[in-house]
């Protein structure tokens, strides 16, 4: 949750560290289960990929980027990705 606060407040520095240093630790975790571990590796996987997406903007990348997630069986907060890439196509219409 913590990770998506950072991305609604627009700190992308901090999220460059972050999202590395949770899919480290969901790794390394022995207590959690393999199941568990893979929906947090899965979600920190494509959390990686909106934050890259949102300097870059390339409908094309955007659009894909929507098809794999909506293709993901096992993805925490699956419609805020969804969402958050809508935005970020309306905006590079706005600014294209």
């Amino acid at each position: 949750m913590s990770l998506i606060i950072h991305y609604e407040l627009g700190n992308f520095q901090l999220l460059e560290s972050t999202v590395h240093a949770h899919r480290k630790y969901f790794k390394q975790n022995k207590v959690l289960s393999k199941d568990r571990k893979k929906t947090y590796i899965t979600f920190n996987t494509y959390f990686s990929r909106i934050v890259k997406l949102y300097g870059y903007r390339n409908h094309i990348y955007i659009n894909n980027f929507i098809s794999d997630v909506k293709n993901e069986s096992n993805l925490l907060f699956r419609d805020w990705f969804v969402n958050k890439a809508k935005e970020l196509l309306q905006n590079r219409r706005l600014t294209a």
